[in-house]
């Protein structure tokens, strides 16, 4: 699962890459970069806040 996810997070990183070289829109790109961050970040956190008893 570990690696699935890994994976699925690596096709929208270079799509979204490819994505903004065609558009040349880097503010957007380091939006998304930063979006995507702060929901990996989240998700983590609310995993194991969960996890706890």
């Amino acid at each position: 699962m570990r690696s699935g996810a890994w994976t699925s997070s690596g096709i929208v990183a270079v799509t979204t890459v490819i994505v903004a070289s065609r558009l040349q829109a880097i503010p957007v790109l380091a939006i998304l970069y930063l979006l995507i961050l702060g929901g990996f970040g989240s998700f983590k956190l609310w995993r194991y806040w969960r996890s706890r008893p």
